[in-house]
């Protein structure tokens, strides 16, 4: 952005908008260095101007700053919690209006330099470029976030509302509006939440009991009997606890055939061990996606759940015979057989001597791969960038994908000169599966996994 400013600061006015701090180290989501440099929620106004001048004097940045009231007007506005881009043209029409961050402010950027490049080349204000009105969960969040601080909680009923009618297995959605309804006087309704909630897996009793937005029905019978339902939960994913080796009998990838009305539908099944835990996806004949949820592995037997067509949940339990699986589905449509055959290792799973050295790859091939990539991939309309390192040691690639902060070990990754793939993990049950054909310095491929198909490309910028 300081860059954009020197380019086109001719052309046009910039300024930074400091507003209420996003993650102080007394709010509701502190991040590591607000600790570390000891930002706290702004008190006053002359607190406010105090990190603002910081934050310039840390960042060298030389754009103007103005700083937000302590009603946060501007914020009110412009909705820019937490950190947003706008291009106002001067016939005070929006040329630029980008989604909130962190996803949506790197486009905004993008689409602001463009603006501005277009505008300096020929001298006319480019038309407007308002993106598109579809429903972004994430953005719904930060403006949800903002109108509970500000304690408009009819407001915030509405967007938890939708927010949970757009992802409805979401237990974090549910206990939300549970909090909402409680907040608006509607006890009954978030008991009702709170038990939509417990139903669908929340395990955090603690979490229930120190919450204040539950104070109102803190002392009922309900309450005490949903709290002891998370503890319930917990209690059930402890059970479900496996040793390394115990898992050895289930990790994997099944090839499965099940049997419904006289046909035959082949379908996949994938097993990893995930810090203690069995996770695992089923993939339908039609290449669907599916979490395979509560899944227990108990001496040889096999059971989880999950949900088919028009939101049917169906129960499985197969008894694992070396590397074949005979089972059975129950639920509103019967009892239906279900086999199969175990084709692989899951990439997570330790590797047996024999697929060591299927896993070996060959230098001059790793030559063509290992190094520094820039990596974008497009989520919900938008690019998220990240830099993919690969290395090779002892015959074998590794590989580090660090986006937004964060740096996830790339697993199972192969390349056999012209195709690389890897997968990593997003948390239980989302498991991405990539695959990309390397052209020179670039990469064209996709993820797979439960959000769909994303399409991930690159160039490589160094290498070894």
């Amino acid at each position: 952005m300081e860059q954009m400013y020197q380019d086109y600061k001719d052309i046009a006015e910039f300024f930074i908008v400091y507003i209420s701090e996003a993650h102080a180290e007394d709010g509701r989501r502190p991040v590591p260095y607000a600790k570390e440099l000891g930002i706290k929620e702004h008190k006053t106004y002359g607190e406010r101007c105090s990190v603002a001048n910081r934050l310039t004097k840390d960042k060298k940045l030389s754009i103007p700053c103005l700083i937000d009231d302590m009603d946060d007007t501007v914020d009110g506005m412009y909705h820019g919690h937490p950190d947003r881009i706008f291009l106002i043209r001067k016939d005070g029409k929006l040329g630029v209006a980008g989604k909130r961050g962190p996803f949506g402010f790197k486009p905004a950027l993008d689409n602001t330099q463009d603006w501005l490049a277009e505008y300096k080349r020929t001298g006319t204000e480019p038309e407007i470029a308002i993106p598109a009105d579809e429903y972004d969960v994430g953005e719904a969040q930060g403006e949800l976030s903002i109108v509970y601080e500000r304690g408009d909680y009819d407001k915030a009923l509405k967007i938890a509302k939708k927010i949970s009618e757009a992802e409805p297995k979401s237990s974090a959605h549910m206990y939300n509006v549970a909090c909402m309804y409680c907040l608006v006087g509607s006890q009954d309704k978030g008991i009702e939440w709170l038990e939509k909630t417990v139903n669908a897996g929340w395990e955090d009793a603690e979490h229930i009991l120190q919450d204040d937005d539950f104070k109102s029905i803190r002392e009922t019978d309900e309450f005490k009997g949903l709290v002891e339902g998370a503890r319930q939960n917990a209690r059930d994913r402890q059970a479900r606890r496996v040793t390394r080796d115990a898992a050895k009998l289930a990790v994997g990838r099944w090839t499965m055939k099940t049997t419904m009305r006289d046909r035959e539908f082949e379908s996949g099944m994938a097993i990893r061990l995930d810090d203690g835990f069995l996770v695992g996806t089923w993939t339908t004949s039609r290449g669907d996606d599916v979490e395979m949820e509560k899944l227990t592995l108990k001496g040889d037997k096999l059971t989880f759940e999950r949900t088919m067509m028009r939101d049917m949940v169906f129960k499985y339990e197969g008894t694992i015979d070396g590397d074949e699986i005979d089972g059975q589905f129950t639920g509103e449509m019967g009892t239906l057989d279900s086999n199969g055959t175990r084709i692989s290792t899951d990439p997570k799973a330790p590797i047996e001597k024999d697929e060591a050295e299927a896993a070996k790859i060959d230098p001059e091939a790793a030559k063509r791969i290992t190094g520094r990539w820039e990596m974008a991939t497009e989520f919900g309309g938008q690019k998220i960038d990240a830099v993919m390192t690969l290395s090779f040691k002892d015959e074998k690639l590794t590989g580090v994908w660090a986006s937004m902060g964060r740096e996830l070990e790339l697993s199972g990754v192969s390349f056999d000169g012209t195709t690389l793939s890897f997968t990593r993990s997003m948390g239980p049950g989302q498991e991405l599966s990539y695959t990309g054909v390397v052209k020179g310095d670039k990469i064209e491929g996709k993820y797979s996994g439960p959000m769909g198909e994303l399409e991930s490309n690159g160039e490589r910028r160094d290498d070894y």
